[in-house]
């Protein structure tokens, strides 16, 4: 694949009848720079397994080949999906599946250790990491290209729940900023490679999830608010409980750090 020319993936495209879908976010990396530094971070060697959501024209499937032992790649689109078993037809360390992501059994396939590589759309970052992060055996490392916005949520930056699962269940870095026209078809936004290590999950780290999905779920409220309707407590209780765990009551939940949300937690265990 000759990354970065566009007229050749222009092509390659038109070959398939694939016309890139604004709806399914299918914006194809085409910055052969990006690519490496995604493997780098990886920090991959030829014992490692790693699988790759959405691998879309196979720009970095075929880096990653190179570099590791098996490659899992998920395409969910039927016509990229083909173009991909034409293209890698004689590799032997690809398993190429036809699934979606978000409806596919993982079990089968990450049964052993394995390290998760992602350059999926935007509006299902969230659920993908849930999966992967709380799921019964995650990987130990997660390199994934969000948007620039999201990217800054996972480092900390802008506070939310992306946020708060990544310091539930690993350490978020940032790898590098991708610009707009490192795709084709060029995205409206920039984009971020996020690395994350995972490790042990913290105490109730589901718990402090569910409660925390409800304490942002309308974020213009005070989470007292919030917590009451959701979880049918009585706001003097939870005045008493923010008092004992040392938050402010006019807090929003975007205001809680992590230590926070364990405490909250552990007080309401039982309305979980």
């Amino acid at each position: 694949m000759k990354i970065g020319n566009q007229k050749f993936m222009q092509s390659i495209l038109q070959k398939y009848n694939i016309h890139p879908s604004k709806l399914r976010g299918q914006n194809f990396l085409i910055n052969k720079g990006i690519a490496e530094k995604i493997i780098n971070a990886g920090e991959l060697s030829k014992k490692d397994t790693v699988l790759e959501i959405g691998p879309g024209l196979g720009v970095l499937t075929e880096k990653l080949l190179e570099n590791v032992k098996k490659v899992i790649a998920v395409e969910k689109d039927k016509k990229l999906y083909e173009l991909l078993k034409d293209r890698f037809r004689n590799i032997k360390n690809l398993e190429l599946i036809d699934a979606d992501i978000l409806s596919l059994d993982t079990k089968h396939y990450t049964q052993n250790a394995y390290k998760l590589i992602a350059n999926i759309p935007y509006n299902i970052t969230g659920r993908i990491l849930r999966i992967f992060l709380s799921g019964d055996n995650p990987p130990s490392m997660i390199v994934i290209m969000v948007q620039h916005e999201v990217g800054e949520k996972l480092l900390g930056k802008s506070r939310g729940m992306l946020t708060l699962l990544a310091e539930l269940y690993g350490k978020a870095e940032r790898v590098c900023n991708v610009s707009a026209g490192s795709f084709y078809p060029a995205p409206k936004i920039d984009s971020m490679v996020i690395k994350l290590t995972l490790g042990i999950p913290k105490l109730h780290s589901e718990e402090v999830l569910k409660i925390a999905k409800i304490g942002f779920s309308q974020r213009r409220k005070k989470l007292l608010s919030n917590l009451s309707t959701g979880l049918k407590l009585d706001k003097k209780k939870l005045r008493e409980a923010f008092l004992e765990c040392g938050i402010n009551e006019n807090a929003r939940a975007e205001e809680l750090s992590k230590s926070d949300w364990l405490k909250l937690a552990e007080k309401f265990l039982k309305y979980i």
